[in-house]
């Protein structure tokens, strides 16, 4: 039996960022998208964090690692209210402020040659 995908924890993915050359250009696996240095509560789930993304373009690895890196003991607020903490341990998912996309995080993977690296972050939908 296939073990279920689960999404990194906002500590793995701070890891994952700090193993890249910080000038690394960042993307997502899909459509192109690039990742927003904004992060929010989930939607989905109140105590887990998402992060937003752009249409085109990409971010830097240290300035994301940065950006996740200020959400590391910070409260959001909550879809229904109340304030979340988050911490190392806390689920990163992706989408825009508001939406619930059930797009979890799931690996960071570098590429390239020296002078010309970037990375993907890769996601999967929950079931």
């Amino acid at each position: 039996m296939e073990e279920a995908v689960k999404p990194m924890t906002l500590g793995e993915f701070i890891d994952a960022l700090g193993n890249l050359p910080p000038c690394s250009s960042v993307r997502f696996d899909r459509f192109g998208l690039a990742p927003k240095l904004s992060f929010h509560s989930y939607r989905g789930d109140c105590g887990h964090l998402q992060m937003d993304y752009k249409d085109s373009g990409f971010v830097r690895a240290q300035q994301l690692r940065i950006a996740a890196i200020e959400c590391v003991g910070k409260e959001f607020a909550g879809w229904k209210g109340g304030e979340y903490l988050m911490d190392v341990n806390t689920p990163l998912y992706v989408g825009r402020y508001g939406d619930c996309t059930r797009t979890m995080i799931v690996r960071v993977e570098g590429w390239g040659s020296p002078g010309y690296e970037g990375a993907t972050i890769y996601t999967e939908q929950e079931e």
